[in-house]
């Protein structure tokens, strides 16, 4: 996994890429740090994260996570469910939240759950919207790496481990890998056409439920999601201050009726209007993975 820099001062996250040989399977390593500071309001103690169509492998390496049930706002206290030291998560709908008390330190590997069925033997249907103990989830052969990757001094070995331990496993698939930069959009047409040419059925119905059982969500849904995406990549582009965004514009090029069919759908995404989201995200911590992504997808 290499070292992605992260250019922009106010995240304290770091974003890796898969080398070339395993960005058919993994998308990005993301980790954050939060060590705590008498500076700090309640509010920078949280992650938000839009619904996402990947599995993912979580360890909170220092401290405890806790899910909130909330979207993309904050949840009380007593709206906190702790989440398991090592986290797995399939396919999420919904913008997620989640909180820890620092000091903490977080780890995130993202995996593309095609390729997540073919490296366990897991399909991702069954897990969509849901989080439990990693352990309980991957297959016996999994279970050292799990745990040394979150005994490891530093995250340069952690990512070490992860390629050490993936490249071997991934290279038996001898799967035809993807650019590393490829967005949600591209990933889904490219899996759509290899969907409607698979097995006997060519029937809409048919392709649908081949595209679920691979990665958990319909076609549509995950075209939608990298719908907003674009949207999400675009609007960062276009200047650092909110004015110099011009919404229909943005929502023409990434394919909505107009600019209210892109506010609502960023809503059920993301938990916010995009005005509201690029907001946060250029000036809140707790916007931490959404400025990686920016910057290392965009």
């Amino acid at each position: 996994m290499q070292l992605r820099p992260t250019p922009l001062p106010a995240s304290d996250g770091q974003l890796w890429l898969p080398s070339y040989e395993l960005s058919g399977c993994v998308v990005a390593a993301m980790s954050r740090q939060n060590h705590g500071s008498s500076r700090q309001a309640d509010a920078d103690f949280y992650n938000h994260y839009p619904a996402s169509p990947y599995c993912t492998v979580s360890w909170w390496l220092k401290g405890m996570g806790e899910w909130c049930d909330v979207g993309g706002e904050r949840a009380p206290s007593q709206g906190r469910r702790a989440l398991p030291r090592i986290t797995f998560n399939g396919p999420q709908r919904r913008p997620v939240t989640t909180w820890c008390e620092p000091p903490c330190h977080g780890l995130m590997l993202n995996f593309r759950p095609e390729a997540w069925r073919r490296l366990t033997g897991i399909e991702a249907g069954p897990w969509l919207d849901t989080w439990a103990d990693a352990h309980e989830v991957l297959p016996a052969s999994w279970h050292d790496f799990l745990q040394r990757v979150l005994e490891a001094p530093d995250d340069s070995l952690r990512m070490a481990l992860i390629e050490q331990f993936l490249r071997p496993r991934w290279r038996e698939e001898q799967t035809q890998s993807v650019t590393r930069r490829e967005r949600i959009q591209d990933w889904c047409e490219d899996l759509a056409r290899r969907a409607a040419l698979s097995g006997t059925g060519r029937s809409a119905r048919q392709f649908e439920r081949r595209f679920k059982q691979w990665l958990g969500l319909p076609h549509r849904e995950l075209f939608a999601l990298g719908r907003a995406e674009r949207a999400f990549f675009e609007a960062l582009a276009q200047g650092d201050e909110q004015d110099d965004i011009d919404w229909p514009d943005i929502a023409a090029s990434a394919g909505y009726a107009d600019q209210s069919h892109m506010i609502r759908h960023a809503r059920r995404i993301t938990g916010f209007t995009p005005g509201a989201l690029v907001r946060r995200v250029r000036t809140e911590p707790a916007f931490w993975a959404y400025r990686l992504w920016g910057v290392g997808g965009g």
